[in-house]
């Protein structure tokens, strides 16, 4: 990062470059084909690399107006590297193997002015332009792991305007109500799976009438407005309050769908993969408070309470998962309506508090964090069938500093001390539906040193 004050404003330069390798395995049984193979292969191996560089310039004040101005540009690329398996992975018991990637070149403008109307009531206004390619690189190919390549399938270029207006209104020395339209942008993108199976871009280009382009999405819009109030009336207390509403158009949803990768479906049987697509809109409208209180100077309070109405207002093409007869895996449902389902991970209400009891003793520093959180329902899937009912935590730490030995922390600690099953994450498809689960109750010490 590179800052550098002028007479009219200060500019900030900032660069940074990431590259990191891993590699990951994933297989699942019972709908890969022909015998004796038994499932499919996802081999991700390293090569994740980016580049971003970001320049803003904030003006000093000039009367009553003030602004910001920026550019950044962004460059990722992220996929398998079929050069870099590891030799002895398993290549004969699985039928298919799957590399994909995504490229991504992106640069935007914006600027953001300022203008004190009075002393107490501000217009602030904002721009953005954006602008990013897309790209889907990768090959589904049958058999073993090496007869991966990588091509480059296709490519998008999305663009687009995005806008802020607010109003800021100081109703004390401590506290001011705003009210802010503004709009927003996610760039389209490509679904990995959807390239052609065993095939390169040169055998697609021989084929009578070729092959299918991969499938991409459109970008993701949003209209929002939000009203609020920022305070700190004393020096013990903090509010700050906010009502919103938002449109999503275009939502980008992925959902696990029975696919032909295989050639004849039937008699080759489907094989479930991810599909991304675009949910046609959805309406959302919540509030939101947190609190900060310093009770005592040996006693702080934090809370926050969160209210949310978040359901597809436009979704005609929907499908999604059920379980089969018998409970035996999962099956598709026909197209149909989503309308009226709650948005997946959206839950109605949250609730968290926490509170931090400090104590300095002759001996040292003793202190006590309660740390308390409350969800209603989340849904995972677009039709509501996969879901973690409502649920509570409670961790609790206590931490004693010995002011002999400055630096040394010793602390015991619980975490989901009421031992609730709190789903993570889930893994929907045609065979089962899987989830991950955060820890149970779990306690332990910890002795820390800093330096």
């Amino acid at each position: 990062q590179f800052d550098q004050e002028t007479s009219l404003g200060d500019f900030t330069l900032i660069g940074a470059w990431k590259r990191s390798y891993g590699y990951s395995v994933t297989t699942a049984t019972g709908f890969a084909y022909p015998a004796p193979f038994t499932g499919i292969h996802y081999a991700i191996s390293g090569n994740d690399s980016s580049k971003q560089a970001e320049l803003d310039f904030a003006s000093r004040k000039f009367g009553n107006f003030s602004f910001v101005l920026g550019a950044n540009y962004y460059q990722n690329r992220s996929a398998a590297d079929p050069s870099n398996i590891i030799p002895n992975t398993p290549t004969s018991n699985f039928a298919i193997t799957v590399f994909g990637g995504q490229t991504a070149k992106a640069y935007a403008f914006f600027g953001e002015a300022t203008y004190e109307l009075t002393d107490q009531l501000s217009i602030v206004g904002g721009l953005r332009y954006s602008s990013e390619k897309r790209g889907v690189i990768g090959s589904i190919v049958p058999g073993t792991v090496p007869a991966g390549e990588m091509y480059e399938w296709a490519s998008r270029n999305f663009s687009n305007v995005d806008y802020k207006v607010s109003l800021r209104y100081e109703i004390a020395p401590d506290a001011n109500v705003y009210f802010t339209h503004s709009t927003g942008f996610r760039s389209g993108n490509f679904d990995n799976f959807s390239i052609p199976f065993g095939q390169s871009p040169a055998s697609c280009a021989a084929l009578p009438g070729g092959c299918a382009t991969p499938v991409s999405v459109e970008p993701e819009k949003l209209i929002a407005y939000e009203v609020g109030v920022k305070a700190e009336p004393t020096t013990w207390l903090r509010v700050n309050a906010a009502l919103y509403a938002y449109k999503l158009k275009d939502i980008q949803i992925l959902s696990f769908r029975d696919v032909c990768l295989t050639g004849n479906c039937p008699p080759d049987p489907t094989t479930p993969t991810g599909t991304l697509s675009n949910a046609a809109s959805t309406s959302i409208y919540g509030a939101e408070i947190d609190v900060d209180i310093r009770v005592t100077d040996e006693l702080r309070v934090q809370g926050s309470v969160s209210l949310l109405d978040a359901t597809f207002s436009d979704y005609p093409n929907a499908t999604w998962n059920v379980p089969a007869p018998g409970d035996l895996g999962l099956v598709q449902t026909p197209i149909m309506s989503a309308n009226g389902k709650q948005v997946p991970r959206a839950p109605k209400a949250t609730l968290s508090l926490s509170a931090t009891y400090s104590k300095e003793l002759p001996a040292g520093l003793f202190s006590l964090t309660a740390n308390g959180y409350a969800s209603e329902r989340i849904y995972f899937d677009v039709g509501n069938v996969f879901s973690q009912p409502s649920y509570a935590t409670l961790g609790l730490r206590a931490s004693f500093s010995p002011s002999s030995f400055p630096g040394l922390t010793a602390s015991v600690w619980g975490n989901n001390l009421t031992n609730n099953s709190v789903i993570l994450s889930t893994f929907l498809n045609s065979n089962a539906a899987l989830a991950s689960y955060a820890p149970p109750r779990t306690y332990g010490a910890t002795l820390s040193y800093k330096f």
